[in-house]
Formats: structure tokens, C-alpha cells, sequence
């Protein structure tokens, strides 16, 4: 069964005379954007009640500006329809003997469906090409120019110990779908490139390493596995 959400429309902005000066409330769009950024929406996710809500909370400032719907009879909303993808099973790292799921021990961002390779232990100092045809295991952290650097290097996946910011919200990342939502009958946008970012709890890192994280390290032996299965959720 094919799911259903409103999203705003395009709006049509009635024209000023050329001779008076567009007004601005700096007040009213702080608000806004205070409102729009805020807990209540939860981060507007496609595809979710709280993208709708946000949406509806849209159109009704724009109604209380007086501004125009540009859909028929003036109307703010569209309904759409909508896939998301989703896990058919939990992703898995395999670091030789070690096995690690989504959500208990790593957040997998982007994973393919699988990937194989030796596992090489990056440093800040450690050449990207170093990671050509591995998986890296990126001491550095999720530092994205690094593991952007990795990946046009001709890294498979990157490995990375989870920062601060992640693990704040580590369960609201293992629950993302493994791609973006499909609009169904939209133009599909370029693709753009897919950075295969593995999050690893430090305790986690520490034992693929083999010593304490943030230490310089010789590259491993071990094998880096990532496993995932995609299936679509209409």
C-alpha cells in the first residue's frame, strides 16, 4: 500500500509596485526558523508526520501572510506518494573473529550491500592512497573532508570511531532508512557521490585495532566485512 504526505508547494508572491521598498520582519522570520529547527518537527525526515506537520505549519504562515497558494483554488499542499527503502536485515561489520550489528556496536551510513577488503588503519598523517581498494579504519574520526579524501582514494568503506555529536543521537542513525526517500512520478535528482561511513563505538574501534583508539597503529591484518540487505517499503 503506497503511503501519502502533503508537502508545500511552490507559492506565488503577489508583485509590489517597483516603487516600494520589499519589507522584511527580522522578527517573523526568526520565529520561523526557530519554530521550523526546533524539537517539535524532530528533523522533518521525508516522508514522515513530522515532514506533514512542518509542511502544514508552512502553508499556514503563508495563509496568515496573505500570500497565494499557486496549486488550484489557492491551496498550499499536495499530496504525493512515496518509498522508502529499507533494511531487509540489521547491517553487520565482520573485523576477522569480531561481528558488530546496527545499532548495538556500529551505525552504518550509506552501506552497500556488501563489501570485502583488508582492513588498513588510517592516521591524520597516513596518505589516502594508502586506503586504495581497503577498508580504512579512519583513527581521525568522522572528520568528513578526511573520509571524502578516503573514498576518491579508492577506499571501499571507511571505518570511523563514533564522535560526541553521533552518539547523541545513535539510535535516531541506526533507525535511518539506507537511502533517501523515492517521490514517486518526481524527477529523480543527480546522484551524488555515496561516502560509506561506518560509525564504530570506541570500545568497538579498540578491538578491530587492537590497541587503545588515537594511537598510532601498523596497519591490520584483519578483513573488514559490510553486509546489508535493501528492500523498499511502500
Amino acid at each position: 500500500m503506497r503511503s501519502l504526505v502533503s508537502i508545500a508547494a511552490a507559492f506565488a508572491m503577489a508583485a509590489a509596485p517597483a516603487s516600494a521598498a520589499p519589507k522584511v520582519c527580522a522578527d517573523c522570520v526568526r520565529a520561523n526558523m526557530q519554530a521550523l529547527a526546533g524539537e517539535d518537527f524532530h528533523g522533518r525526515a521525508c516522508g514522515t508526520a513530522d515532514e506533514n506537520a512542518a509542511a502544514r505549519y508552512v502553508a499556514e504562515r503563508l495563509k496568515a501572510y496573505k500570500v497565494e497558494g499557486a496549486l488550484d483554488g489557492g491551496a498550499y499542499l499536495q499530496p504525493v506518494q512515496f518509498r522508502v527503502p529499507a533494511y531487509a536485515s540489521a547491517p553487520t561489520l565482520e573485523a576477522g573473529q569480531l561481528h558488530f550489528v546496527q545499532g548495538l556496536e556500529i551505525v552504518a551510513m550509506e552501506p552497500p550491500e556488501a563489501v570485502t577488503g583488508q582492513l588498513a588503519v588510517i592516521g591524520a598523517d597516513t596518505p589516502p592512497a594508502t586506503a586504495a581498494g581497503k577498508v580504512a579504519l579512519y583513527l581521525p574520526g568522522y572528520e568528513l573532508a578526511g573520509v571524502a579524501a578516503l573514498m576518491k582514494a579508492g577506499a571501499l568503506a571507511v571505518i570511523v570511531p563514533a564522535p560526541t555529536n553521533v552518539a547523541m543521537v545513535w539510535d535516531q542513525l541506526a533507525l535511518r532508512p539506507p537511502s533517501a526517500v523515492e517521490i514517486l512520478g518526481a524527477e529523480a535528482a543527480p546522484a551524488l557521490p555515496v561516502l560509506t561511513a561506518v560509525a564504530v563505538r570506541p570500545a568497538a574501534a579498540t578491538f578491530v585495532v587492537g590497541e587503545p583508539v588515537g594511537r598510532k597503529s601498523k596497519k591490520s591484518r584483519n578483513t573488514g566485512n559490510i553486509c546489508s540487505t535493501r528492500c523498499s517499503k511502500p
